[in-house]
Order: structure tokens, then sequence, then C-alpha cells
């Protein structure tokens, strides 16, 4: 199977991140409202909501942060020193921010 995902990673970056991205903020969504917020598919459980979670992944959140991740390997070069935190910093600056004012 994770052969099968980074093949498909390396054929089609953008459709393959854009899926992954989907399934996992509506799996997120599923386990938020019934093991966090204690909702249950016959009780107050909002399956539009998961469904607005996997279309966001879809559509926004998976094909931009790709084209965000792959830039932020150009900007940051591989040796860089901390690089990590200097990605992770970069990202919570510049991205986070984006993407939640899209998802609002």
């Amino acid at each position: 199977m994770i052969r099968w995902y980074l093949r498909a990673l390396e054929k089609k970056p953008t459709i393959t991140m854009a899926i992954s991205t989907a399934t996992l903020m509506s799996t997120g969504d599923v386990l938020a409202q019934t093991a966090i917020e204690k909702r249950h598919q016959h009780q107050n459980y909002q399956p539009i909501r998961t469904l607005r979670f996997f279309v966001f992944g879809l559509t926004i959140a998976g094909p931009s942060l790709r084209l965000w991740y792959k830039t932020l390997d150009k900007i940051i070069p591989a040796g860089a020193a901390l690089r990590p935190l200097k990605m992770v910093a970069l990202d919570q600056v510049e991205v986070v921010y984006s993407l939640l004012t899209c998802f609002l």
C-alpha cells in the first residue's frame, strides 16, 4: 500500500496530495465529532460538516499545500543549517493564516 501511494505521489502529485488531504481532514472531523464532541450518528452528528472538510481538503488545502511545500523546498536549500526549524517557522508565519482565512 505504501509503494502504491508513493508511486501515485510521483506520477500525479497534486491529485494524490489533494485526495490525501481531503481524506485526512474528513477523518479528523469524524473523530472530532464522535470521540471528542461525543456526537454519534443518530445524535447530532453533522455529515455536512465532514463533507465540507473533505471538499476544502480536496479543492483548496491539498493543492495549495503541494505548491507551498514545493516552493518551500526551493526557498530553503537542502543542507541549510536548522532547515527543519526554518521550514516550520516559515510555514507557520506564511501559510497557516491564509488557509485559516480561506477555511473560515
